[in-house]
């Protein structure tokens, strides 16, 4: 199966018909059927989520797990986050990047870096990523799979089961 960031994107913004996945091309393929760029490749399915492949644009992305007879694609979205939002704009006073830079370029580095924080960044975000769903791909599962090999091609973002 190849899953190419196109195809991902078609299939989730535009419904479970619009997803060009061929159901029964979900077995091993030939070793001589690699990835032209550098390549993670593995073989067997993930089992757990550290395991499965990312694909994605930045926004929308996924983990491919690289199942047989059944493929888990884990969906999230880049505006998925715990809580609600934040304001995160900060009043900086007149002369604070001044007396900032004057205190790096006198070797005061560690005071600069703090008037930075306090009055240039904003707090440290403890919010948390959710996920969009999981997405289950039943097919026929084959008797036996022999040459497995699941990978994510580095260079065009294409992984394969």
């Amino acid at each position: 199966m190849d899953l190419s960031r196109r195809d991902f994107i078609q299939g989730t913004l535009l419904g479970s018909a619009a997803l060009s996945l061929p159901v029964g091309s979900f077995v091993a393929e030939s070793p001589m059927q690699q990835a032209a760029g550098p390549t993670l490749w593995y073989r067997q399915p993930a089992a757990e989520w550290n395991e499965a492949l990312p694909v994605g644009n930045g926004r929308l992305g996924a983990m491919v797990f690289g199942g047989t007879g059944e493929e888990r694609i884990q969906l999230n979205l880049d505006s998925l986050w715990a809580g609600t939002p934040l304001q995160r704009e900060r009043q900086v006073e007149p002369g604070d990047l001044e007396r900032a830079r004057q205190l790096w370029f006198s070797g005061q580095v560690v005071e600069a870096q703090q008037i930075m924080q306090e009055h240039f960044m904003s707090e440290r975000l403890t919010i948390s990523h959710q996920t969009l769903g999981d997405l289950f791909l039943d097919t026929d599962p084959s008797p036996s799979v022999t040459d497995y090999r699941r990978s994510l091609d580095l260079r065009d973002g294409i992984a394969r089961t």
